[in-house]
């Protein structure tokens, strides 16, 4: 036999079944006498079960369901000749098989069909029974022995984690004009000029490697948190700098410790990684608790998310630094929001040698479309990181517009000061409308309407308003609500007024 058979033993079909149902739980089964099936079903990782015949591998006597195998080979019939009517060795769907009567349908093999329609007019196949007595009987078939092969093969080319994980689900990008577009917390307003005029005038070189260490953009973003460029490192994206921390951190059955609630693309990489993850309860206010050992328990990083999202409240500095000084590891804080707010954790780096502050170009600089993001640590924690990177993780036009961006400063203070004054509106008027508003530091809301979110999300929908919700037993009475321009949010408030309305006068 081909490689990968694990028994080739005599077996009556009972047994045969037994031993299938302990070790192939899962696994894709089919009738067939097609090598070329068996080999696809193989490729699958699939289970047979059968003859060992020489002119090909397996003739698989099961189809396996949910929970049983329905035989469905000629094996299984004893002495059926061969010029009896195979209608149950080709593949087919076992969901058409009815134990009432013990009758096959075949869509589509009208031939097989036919013959066992015309030998059988009771509706009863012929030597079926064999089938059944095989399946009840401890004694071997038809009163001899079945040569069976049972083979079991790789599920999948993939991890088994990889298998089982759902993946990182980003919010709703769509396709269609018209639509405002408050779930994805993107900046409203247009990038700093400069970014604008750098596309339109370089001159690319294209056919060029990017600078590996994204030197510019390290000497800018140096600038911008007060440290030095040894102590940066640029990545694609916030995430992109996320999933080098946990490469370089956490092994395989590892922890990693987050808020609950907070971002969820943090379980998700530590999936990839094979790691665990610890789920901190953030407060009943959603503020940060007070450092304790069994909030992290063997945890070997921590993730700090301030602003949280999808709270939008900045965590206490002074209850981030206790968590720097109390955890023996990395503690990572998350500011993709924070210059939105009016505090940041950029000063613990220079007292915490554990403390790495990520940052990211795409919500107040206005530029998600590029994907660039970095960290701030000590140099020491820079000079590892960096060992876990890509090579070339940033393209060369990414590198020239973060630079542009950075160095002006000014264009993000007046987006930053827009977003915020619209923050501030929007929190007033949908408080007046009876929802629930919790304090934010970011570029969006965190708002329980005064009756169920998902109606709420209907309706906007329906209004061509799109926002976020996140399942779960703390954020599934809330909606996420993106600042946008002054226009888009005085349709939101419209809208709401509107759905409000409707509702009373039901």
């Amino acid at each position: 036999m081909a490689d990968g058979v694990l028994w080739e033993h005599q077996f009556s079909l009972p047994c045969a079944v037994e031993l299938a149902d302990d070790q192939g739980v899962g696994l894709p089964c089919r009738g067939t006498k097609d090598y070329g099936a068996i080999m696809e079903l193989n490729q699958m990782g699939g289970l047979n079960l059968g003859h060992t015949l020489a002119d090909f591998v397996c003739f698989c006597d099961f189809f396996r369901g949910h929970e049983a195998f329905v035989p469905v080979g000629g094996g299984a019939r004893a002495n059926l000749a061969d010029n009896a009517p195979y209608a149950f060795t080709d593949g087919f769907d076992g969901s058409i098989f009815n134990p009432a009567n013990d009758w096959l349908e075949f869509p589509g093999r009208s031939i097989h069909q036919k013959a066992a329609q015309e030998q059988n007019k009771g509706g009863q196949v012929q030597h079926l029974q064999y089938h059944r007595s095989a399946m009840c009987d401890p004694s071997p078939v038809g009163g001899r022995r079945c040569v069976l092969c049972f083979r079991r093969v790789q599920m999948s080319y993939f991890r088994s984690t990889v298998e089982e994980m759902a993946g990182y689900v980003p919010g709703e990008q769509p396709a269609v004009a018209n639509i405002v577009k408050l779930n994805t917390n993107e900046n409203p307003y247009p990038p700093s000029p400069d970014v604008l005029a750098i596309l339109q005038k370089n001159k690319w070189f294209l056919n060029r490697y990017p600078d590996p260490s994204a030197r510019l953009v390290r000497e800018a973003a140096a600038e911008v948190v007060g440290g030095e460029p040894d102590e940066i490192l640029v990545g694609n994206g916030s995430d992109d700098i996320l999933t080098i921390l946990i490469r370089a951190c956490v092994d395989q059955g590892d922890v990693v410790a987050c808020l609950e609630p907070s971002y969820s693309l943090y379980p998700v990489l530590a999936q990839i990684q094979g790691s665990c993850l610890q789920r901190i309860p953030v407060e009943e206010d959603f503020s940060l608790p007070k450092f304790r050992p069994d909030l992290v328990g063997r945890a070997s990083l921590v993730v700090l998310t301030s602003p949280n999202a999808p709270i939008g409240a900045s965590l206490d500095h002074e209850r981030i630094a206790e968590w720097c000084r109390e955890f023996d590891g990395l503690v990572v804080v998350d500011e993709a929001y924070a210059d939105f707010a009016d505090v940041n954790a950029t000063g613990l780096v220079r007292t915490h040698l554990n403390c790495v502050v990520t940052r990211t170009l795409s919500k107040a600089y206005s530029l998600a479309g590029i994907r660039l993001g970095y960290a701030y640590a000590a140099a020491s924690v820079i000079r590892q990181l960096a060992k876990v990177k890509d090579s070339y993780n940033v393209n060369a036009i990414t590198q020239a517009l973060a630079v542009a961006a950075l160095r002006d400063q000014k264009t993000l203070a007046e987006n930053v000061g827009r977003v915020r004054e619209t923050r501030e509106r929007l929190t007033q008027s949908l408080r007046e409308l009876g929802f629930a508003v919790l304090k934010s530091d970011a570029n969006f809301l965190f708002v329980k309407p005064p009756f169920e979110a998902l109606e709420y999300c209907a309706g906007l929908r329906d209004a061509a308003i799109i926002v976020r919700h996140f399942p779960g037993f703390i954020t599934g009475a809330f909606v996420r609500i993106s600042i946008g321009t002054d226009a888009e949010i005085d349709r939101l408030i419209e809208v709401s007024e509107s759905i409000l309305k409707e509702r009373h006068g039901a």
